[in-house]
Formats: structure tokens, C-alpha cells, sequence
């Protein structure tokens, strides 16, 4: 991802998400940590034995290969100020442009920007036409005790807000919920609970109204500092990590007091229709999916609840529903319901045509895909046909992550944009990561970008920029000196 003190995620799926190493299938999570030690959850369709949609035949589905690597993100902060980094002799070093790059302009011209963005070089990136800012705060360090704002903290987050505009950039706002101060989750009750009573690491923004009133603080405390009608888009997770996803055991996180509709349940979510049931208990499969259902708009209504706030404190710009990988279908959700709820993927909550279709918020929602060029169906493009093509459809079955949730966005009136994984532990994976042929990352991740016609690529991360790893003389090669400032949303 980018340097040891700010991390963001990026998982994947065929079955949900990618990483460096490892499987996932449906029923069964793997999990593990990259170079940096960053977590990460690990999954490939391929090896789930849930029935292709395809056929009625109770055969997998067809092997699909991956190559991508995609970690998500740690709990470290992200510190408030961004030292000013002097690019090194392979950072200022010019080089061919790919076919991709110069092929751009013909497809469409997504914006480019970074994750995690360094303020001390914004001028340098600007310049470039790099004219995309990500400014990612942490709860914990503007409010390390209830009610006191770490004044330095709040003065280095004024400096970049204010660096990055006069580089003349559009920002985008990282909420930070995830960054959870300590004195939060010492509450009684503030953190997940799944169905053998595992008590998650992460806070309770799902279920538990208290710990979403102290966030509301925190919000309104951040929008005091650096006013969220600065900002182009707000990205949007379930609160306890850094993408729309629960925890990453795959178990069901839905048995805190709240989620068993005891008095901390959120006064905007439903009530539990199976309170003190868990899977593997006897209930028909109308109310497992009722069930199911109901897990899964729990997401819904913490995107809800984080797109009021924002709202609320003056923000008009887009929305970015940050979600990894292909996650499951509708015909394998199904088939999950009608077998009894097996922990996997469906724990994660990682449904997207059900997602995305019950958020109440319909106007300036962004499907973010946060694992583009994952590796998922040889990481395939949009296609002008994929307007017919149904979501439940053997079709949609075999697209990439990419073209998945372009499609998942264009049923829903969405718009579409993401990030690449970010730098991968293994020595493979950083290979492909550098490579600046046409079949690199960067390349691979801009021609989906450009063949899904999304707003914007955000490349992760900043820190890979600035070390040379992939210079931004390179990243100029999918932009020029002269880009415009991405719209506004309107």
C-alpha cells in the first residue's frame, strides 16, 4: 500500500477478494499480512463449490487464474502531516509511454490521482496533470480523549487541506472511522460480535447507536477543522475497517446487543427479523433469506447513516462506496441461503447487487471498485454490450471485478471509480506492480479504468510514487500538463 504509517485496502473476488497468497472459498476465510505487515483477506472464485450460474449442473465453475495481489488495511493512523519527499534519480527518470497511455484519450480520460496523497509534493503532481488529492484522517489522533482535539494534529490536517488547493487539486476525504480511538472501544458494548461470541477488534458502527453519536462528534469536530464542503468525495465503509465489509473471519457479525435488537440498535435499521438465531439453527429458507437480507442492509444502513452526516455538514460532492473484488452473485447468494449459511464471503457482507441496490442515498453515489487490475477474468474490459447483460446472468458470471461493479453501478444509476491494490509482499507480485510494459499494473488498471468510464483511478499508493518505485513520470503518461480539474458532482 503506501509508507508504514497510513494504509488503505484492497481486496478482490471471484469469490471476494485477492491477495498475496492463500484462499478463499465460499465457507472458508484465509487471512494473513503482507510485506508491511498490513492484514489481508484472501479469496478466488475459482475454487468455490458453489454451482456455476451457467448450468443447472452441480459443477464449479470453470477455473479462472489471478496473478493479482491486493491487501487491506491496518489499524495504524495516518499521521497529520505529510514531509515533503525529494524524488529520486528513478522517481524524475523518464519513461516510453504504453500503448495504453497513449491509447487513452480514445476510450475516455478518468482523472488520476493517488491514495494518501504527500502535501509536500501536491505542486509537483499537479504539474503533471495529477489533479486528484486523498487526504485520510484518523479518529483516534484528532480526538485521542472524549471531547479534546489534538490541536497539532488539527493544524497538520489545515496544512495539507490548504497544499493541496493551492496546487490547484480536487481533494477527496478518507473519514477515518476505522482509526477507532482506545477510549471508544474500552465502552461496554461498543464492538462487533459474531455467532460464536468472538468480540471483534474493530468498534460497532453497525449496530450500535452509541458509537455512532461519538462518530457524529468526531465528524462534526474534523468538519470544524477542514469544512467538508472542501471536498470532492467522502469515501464510505462500514466503519470498522477500510472498505464496506465486516470483519474479515467470514463469520456473522450481527450478535451485539444492538443486532439483537437490544436498545443500542441504530433507530434507522430494521429490527432483526430471527433475533437469537444463528446459522446452522433450524429456520426455513424464507427466513434465512429474510435473515440474510437483513445482514447484509445493516451495510446499507451504516453507508446511509455516514452519507446523512456528511450531508449534513454541508458535503454536495460524490459519495464512494469503497468495495473489493466481484464478491458473490445473485445466483451464489442463493444457493449460500438455500444450503444454511456457511461462513464466507456472505459474512463479509460482500453481496454487491444487493448492496448497492439498498442504499436509500441515489444521487452522487460512486460504486468504488477498491481492487482494480485484481487479476479476476484476466482482468477484463466494459464492453458496449454489457448494457443487456443481467446481473444474475451466466454473463456477468465470468466478468472481472472491474466490469462486475461497473455493471452493479450502471443498473443502479451509479457512477463508477477505484484504486489499485496496493504494493504486494511477494517478489512476483512487486515485479508486476513495477512493470511499465503494456501487461503492468498501472497500464492494466488505466485500460479498465478507461474501458468502464470511470471518473477516476486512484493509484495506491503516494509513497511508491515518491520512492521510485513507479515514478510519477510514469503515472504523467495517463494524463497531461494541461487536465482539467475532475467536475464537480451536480
Amino acid at each position: 500500500m503506501h509508507r508504514t504509517r497510513r494504509r488503505i485496502p484492497h481486496p478482490l473476488l471471484g469469490v471476494l477478494a485477492v491477495g498475496v497468497t492463500g484462499t478463499l472459498v465460499a465457507g472458508a476465510v484465509t487471512s494473513g499480512a503482507d510485506a508491511k505487515g498490513r492484514g489481508y483477506a484472501i479469496g478466488q472464485g475459482v475454487s468455490t463449490s458453489l454451482p456455476s450460474p451457467r448450468a443447472a449442473s452441480t459443477t464449479a465453475a470453470p477455473a479462472r487464474p489471478t496473478t493479482a495481489t491486493s491487501p487491506t488495511a491496518t489499524a495504524t493512523s495516518p499521521t497529520a502531516t505529510s514531509p515533503t519527499a525529494t524524488p529520486s534519480a528513478s522517481a524524475a527518470a523518464a519513461s516510453t509511454p504504453s500503448a495504453t497511455a497513449t491509447a487513452a484519450a480514445t476510450v475516455g480520460k478518468p482523472f488520476l490521482g493517488t491514495l494518501v496523497t504527500h502535501s509536500g509534493t501536491a505542486g509537483q503532481e499537479s504539474q503533471a496533470g495529477l489533479k486528484m488529492a486523498m487526504l485520510e484522517v484518523s479518529w483516534r489522533s484528532l480526538l485521542p480523549r472524549q471531547g479534546q482535539v489534538d490541536s497539532g494534529y488539527a493544524t497538520g490536517l489545515v496544512k495539507q487541506l490548504k497544499a493541496f488547493q493551492a496546487a490547484g487539486m480536487r481533494v477527496t476525504l478518507g473519514l477515518g472511522l476505522h482509526y477507532t480511538p482506545a477510549w471508544v472501544l474500552a465502552l461496554a458494548g461498543s464492538r462487533l460480535v459474531d455467532q460464536t461470541g468472538t468480540v471483534s477488534a474493530q468498534a460497532d458502527l453497525v449496530f450500535n447507536q452509541t458509537v455512532r453519536d461519538l462518530a457524529v462528534d468526531y465528524l462534526r469536530a474534523l468538519d470544524k477543522i477542514v469544512p467538508f464542503e472542501n471536498f470532492w468525495a467522502v469515501r464510505v465503509t462500514s466503519g470498522s475497517g477500510a472498505e464496506m465489509l465486516y470483519p474479515a473471519s467470514g463469520t456473522y457479525w450481527a450478535y451485539s446487543a444492538g443486532a439483537q435488537n437490544g436498545p443500542t440498535r441504530p433507530v434507522t435499521m430494521a429490527a432483526n427479523p430471527l433475533p437469537g438465531w444463528r446459522p446452522g439453527d433450524s429456520a426455513s429458507e424464507a427466513q434465512r433469506r429474510a435473515w440474510a437480507d437483513w445482514y447484509l442492509a445493516a451495510l446499507d444502513d451504516v453507508a446511509d447513516w455516514q452519507m446523512d452526516v456528511a450531508t449534513s455538514l454541508g458535503f454536495t460532492g460524490y459519495f464512494q462506496i469503497v468495495t473489493p473484488g466481484q464478491g458473490l452473485r445473485p445466483t451464489q447468494y442463493t444457493k449460500l441461503v438455500a444450503a444454511g449459511l456457511s461462513n464466507g464471503l456472505l459474512g463479509r457482507g460482500a453481496v454487491w447487487s444487493v448492496v448497492y441496490a439498498g442504499l436509500r442515498h441515489r444521487t452522487h453515489v460512486t460504486a468504488y471498485v477498491s481492487s482494480v487490475a485484481d487479476g479476476s477474468a484476466g482482468n477484463d474490459v466494459c464492453q458496449a454490450s454489457d448494457a443487456t447483460v443481467a446481473l444474475d446472468s451466466g454473463t456477468a458470471y465470468y466478468f472481472s471485478a472491474t466490469r462486475y461493479l461497473a455493471r452493479v453501478a450502471a443498473v443502479n444509476g451509479f457512477t463508477v471509480a477505484g484504486e489499485t491494490p496496493g504494493y504486494p509482499a511477494s517478489a512476483s507480485g512487486r515485479a508486476a506492480y513495477a512493470d511499465a510494459s503494456d501487461s503492468g499494473l498501472l497500464a492494466t488498471a488505466y485500460r479498465q479504468a478507461s474501458g468502464c468510464r470511470f471518473l477516476g483511478l486512484y493509484w495506491a499508493h503516494d509513497d511508491q510514487v515518491w520512492d521510485g518505485t513507479v515514478p510519477l513520470s510514469r503515472l504523467a503518461q495517463y494524463s497531461s500538463t494541461s487536465a482539467a480539474l475532475p467536475a464537480l458532482a451536480s
